[in-house]
């Protein structure tokens, strides 16, 4: 996996990078940070797998490899004994082939009891289609594969309803200083740092130092600009 779970392309410059099941040849990334959780699914080594994922260190590595995996809802699933990366934004969530496994691995994570699970009802349900930044440059293949899941949806009883998300543009704005992972990554290892960089993945470190010219009144702002952006968002 990327060191420190800090990465969504899953490079790892010392152990290697693990190849993307569907295109070993070419040699594609499979993405992360998890990216060795998703290609031992991929490739048969594992039933499921477990990561971090706090921009989308589980999403990522899932898609692009074919698999299923989400991050759940913050404090869903303990996170006593994990190495952080941004206390405010980690959650643990699984990766697997199919929602079912995934959905199986979840009870586990978080100490649910073991209930039937079953299809939930999609006639009637409405589902919201971000416009804003979601297509910008999108691929033609990624595009038809989302329009066949749409598809898919809408033949099941979905509503499916094109929005726009202006708070969607605001982001790069938000966290132009590295947000709360560079600030909080900081935290955490900043003193190791000092002790030993040079056994860093200089992409990774890189990374983490941008959060020690962060001050009490960027993180104080953040925190507001992201309670603001939540509240802008649930009213859309």
């Amino acid at each position: 996996m990327t060191e420190f779970a800090y990465s969504g392309l899953g490079l790892n410059p010392h152990y290697g990078t693990p190849r993307n099941r569907w295109d070993r040849a070419t040699g594609r990334i499979p993405c992360g940070s998890s990216s060795g959780a998703a290609v031992s699914v991929t490739d048969g080594m594992a039933v499921a797998t477990i990561g971090t994922d706090t921009g989308g260190s589980v999403r990522i590595p899932s898609a692009l490899c074919g698999l299923t995996g989400f991050k759940p809802t913050a404090q869903r699933v303990s996170n006593d004994g994990v190495l952080p990366l941004s206390l405010t934004l980690d959650s643990i969530g699984p990766i697997a082939r199919s929602v079912a496994c995934c959905a199986q691995l979840d009870l586990v994570l978080s100490a649910r009891a073991n209930v039937a699970l079953r299809p939930a009802a999609l006639i009637g349900r409405s589902i919201a289609v971000p416009r804003t930044l979601a297509f910008d440059g999108i691929d033609v293949t990624v595009l038809a594969a989302f329009d066949a899941a749409c598809s898919i949806l809408s033949v099941a009883g979905v509503r499916l309803v094109e929005i726009d998300i202006p708070e969607f543009a605001e982001l790069g704005l938000i966290n132009r200083l590295g947000g709360f992972i560079a600030a909080e990554a900081w935290a955490w290892h900043s003193r190791l740092l000092q002790l030993g960089e040079a056994e860093y993945d200089p992409r990774v470190s890189l990374r983490i130092k941008r959060g020690s010219t962060r001050t009490a009144a960027d993180y104080l702002t953040l925190l507001e600009d992201r309670r603001r952006w939540i509240t802008d968002v649930y009213q859309r």
